[in-house]
């Protein structure tokens, strides 16, 4: 089992360092200054960036690394994406059967667009957030809820982001019947949103920082984020980034639904309104790809009844799609190419998903007594 989940950590850190190997040059606009001055800065009064002024934890981190700016922050990116990709493979062995799980769930996890923009872009604390989420699950699937209340009182200092990623499964509990530890789980969700609103509001209150940002995010009557993405991307091109995420594992993840275990299904329900809410406040296909560790275990659960040569061409071809997307890179075909084959074994995905649900619908009927 060792020799298994070695196998694991090692095909995370092949695919990651991989991808990153072929990435774009930098990205022209990056938030890169302004993460290092806050990392210079701390919890110094007077705070001027906004939202990000909340985001300390890993700037401050990073700025005692002595290691050049550029290799440290890179660095931790790709180090918290194989580790996010981890920690998901091991969450979602938890929660389906067979050896091949865990693998299929690397796969898709390590080339959905969240996971890969971050390669792209790796001046921001979003590689640290994927591992939070991973944890969240991991804590979730596992029912620790102490493994989750440490996460978010550590993640709030990360980004606000952990506020949502916490109140999660905190409504997965309350969805699933039976849940066990109900309390915990929902108390563990409060505390996160209480230590992160008492923090804002004290360094609001004596530090001279600003909570009422002057983000559109903040705009929360005037449509947040979510209007002024439509603005500039508009509805074409704004279907195709709700779209390229994790494009035909959206699919796999519904087709998922019906193989899922309870525990699934219930972080699958949780996740949609947490996720509608932070799709209001950050960029949609970002927001979208954070809950990776809800839709790629859904998926999982599709693929992994599949014939092996069947669910890994699905994980691979969907995969190539969505690294296009997220790391831009040159060394790999036009996204409109690489669709292609991803469309193919999707449909064929959902002729045999289909096929298998009739078999067991006539294996029920057969069961059922004669009148």
């Amino acid at each position: 089992m060792t020799r298994h989940w070695l196998a694991i950590l090692a095909l995370n850190a092949v695919i990651a360092l991989g991808l990153r190997a072929i990435v774009a040059p930098q990205p022209i606009y990056s938030d890169r200054e302004t993460y290092e001055q806050i990392g210079q800065r701390g919890f110094a009064p007077d705070c001027k960036a906004d939202i990000f002024c909340y985001r300390v934890l890993v700037p401050v981190l990073l700025e005692r690394v002595p290691l050049p700016s550029e290799q440290r922050w890179r660095a931790q990116e790709a180090l918290s994406v194989i580790l996010a990709g981890f920690v998901l493979a091991v969450a979602t062995g938890r929660v389906l059967a067979g050896r091949l799980a865990p693998a299929l769930a690397t796969i898709l996890a390590q080339t959905s667009f969240g996971l890969t923009y971050t390669a792209y872009d790796p001046y921001t604390v979003d590689a640290v957030v994927y591992l939070i989420a991973s944890l969240f699950a991991l804590a979730w699937f596992a029912d620790w809820p102490v493994l989750a209340a440490l996460v978010g009182v550590v993640g709030v200092f990360v980004k606000q982001t952990a506020v949502l990623l916490a109140a999660t499964p905190a409504l997965a509990a309350l969805i699933m019947s039976h849940a066990p530890r109900r309390a915990a789980w929902i108390g563990q969700g409060l505390l996160a949103a209480l230590v992160f609103g008492s923090f804002a509001l004290g360094m609001d209150r004596f530090a001279g920082w600003s909570l009422a940002s002057r983000s559109p995010s903040a705009d929360f009557l005037g449509g947040g984020w979510l209007i002024v993405w439509l603005r500039q991307e508009g509805w074409y091109l704004g279907s195709f980034y709700v779209f390229a995420p994790f494009a035909c594992a959206w699919l796999y993840a519904v087709l998922g639904w019906r193989w899922a275990p309870p525990r699934l299904r219930a972080l699958g329900l949780a996740a949609i309104p947490t996720m509608l809410a932070l799709v209001y406040v950050q960029t949609t296909e970002r927001a979208l790809g954070t809950y990776f560790f809800a839709v790629v275990p859904l998926a999982t659960a599709c693929l992994v009844r599949l014939p092996t040569p069947v669910a890994l061409a699905a994980a691979l071809t969907n995969g190539l799609f969505t690294a296009k997307v997220g790391l831009s890179s040159p060394w790999l075909p036009s996204s409109a190419l690489l669709l292609m084959p991803a469309a193919v074994v999707c449909a064929y995905v959902l002729w045999i998903d289909l096929g298998l649900a009739e078999v067991l619908a006539a294996r029920r009927t057969r069961r059922q007594p004669a009148e």
